[in-house]
């Protein structure tokens, strides 16, 4: 098992692709996981509505400004 976790354009023609193997990708996803439920609970979301919060709070942002 394998998750990429970053790509990036080094030179002209050329990609950087950065992963993790094994039982740190499983690590990895589950940190990822953790996050997303850290977030989700801060906004006071689920799942089923984490991006409509998401843009609901960005356009109130932008609109303060």
């Amino acid at each position: 098992m394998f998750r990429i976790t970053a790509e990036a354009g080094i030179s002209a023609g050329v990609r950087r692709i950065e992963a993790v193997t094994g039982e740190a990708a499983l690590l990895w996803i589950d940190q990822m996981q953790a996050q997303l439920q850290s977030a989700t609970q801060l906004i006071k979301a689920n799942s089923t509505n984490l991006l409509d919060k998401l843009r609901q709070l960005t356009t109130q942002v932008k609109d303060q400004d």
